[in-house]
């Protein structure tokens, strides 16, 4: 019973766990490896919907209420910890090549689009 919770508390699908409980451990593997990337689709959509909703309500207290961090208020944070244009760019190099997925999610997740995603990502892994 304690899996069978443990299971549901990662929401996994009483099918799913049915069959986990069923079958071999690899199965368990690949099961919790699909719900995880369903889940970081699913945070994709929510903080998109997020982002479209403080656009339409355009409202600075919302805005400040809720978890969305802009790229205007990241650059202001590490411009306020004494980051200059370079030493940014340094924090870009050194984000990529530790953890290039980390940060393709993290330029994502404070609006960043596409193109400039992709040129950001371009000179971080250039950079020597």
């Amino acid at each position: 019973m304690e899996r069978i919770k443990l299971f549901r508390s990662a929401g996994l699908s009483l099918d799913s766990i049915g069959s986990i409980l069923k079958t071999q451990s690899s199965d368990l593997s690949s099961t919790l490896e699909s719900r995880l990337f369903a889940i970081n689709d699913e945070i994709d959509k929510l903080r998109g919907q997020q982002s479209v909703i403080l656009k339409i309500l355009e409202n600075e207290i919302l805005e400040k209420k809720t978890r969305v961090i802009t790229k205007d208020v990241w650059v202001s944070i590490l411009m306020a910890a004494g980051l200059d244009e370079p030493g940014m760019k340094n924090w870009h190099v050194d984000f990529e090549s530790s953890s290039p997925d980390g940060h393709q999610e993290f330029l994502e997740s404070i609006g960043i689009n596409k193109n400039e995603i992709a040129a950001i990502r371009d000179w971080s892994r250039a950079k020597t």
